[in-house]
């Protein structure tokens, strides 16, 4: 990601509506917080999937943003861990209890998916034009 991270970021990624804003946006972002970012983004559901992309174009080390991201996706995991146990010992009170809105909260999901995607992408053509 250090190599071709910007060029990446700025080619194909622009589809997407990142632009060279964005990178210094991420970059004051990491320069300021740094491994605390990165330890907070481990613990958030969405935010620890990409959280690596900026911290490596913010050119954060390998060993402190490896302890940093084990520091942060220990705890997460526990939870994890937890709930799965909790929701096994649970599962037919949960299944009955939420079985009638099963299928309404699957489309409310995927319309507000959707309904973000094309907001995300709204917003980048504004600020790319």
């Amino acid at each position: 990601m250090r190599r071709y991270g910007e060029a990446l970021i700025l080619g194909p990624g622009r589809r997407v509506g990142l632009t060279a804003g964005h990178l210094r946006l991420a970059n004051r972002f990491f320069v300021r917080w740094g491994l605390p970012a990165v330890f907070a983004g481990r613990l958030l559901p969405v935010i620890r999937t990409y959280i690596s992309f900026p911290a490596g174009l913010s050119r954060i080390t390998v060993v402190p943003f490896t302890v940093a991201t084990t520091l942060g996706a220990i705890p997460w995991n526990l939870a994890l861990a937890y709930a799965g146990f909790a929701l096994g010992q649970n599962y037919e009170r949960v299944a009955s209890a939420l079985g009638p809105f099963t299928i309404p909260l699957t489309v409310l999901l995927l319309l507000a998916i959707v309904a973000a995607y094309y907001y995300g992408r709204r917003i980048g053509e504004a600020e790319a034009g």
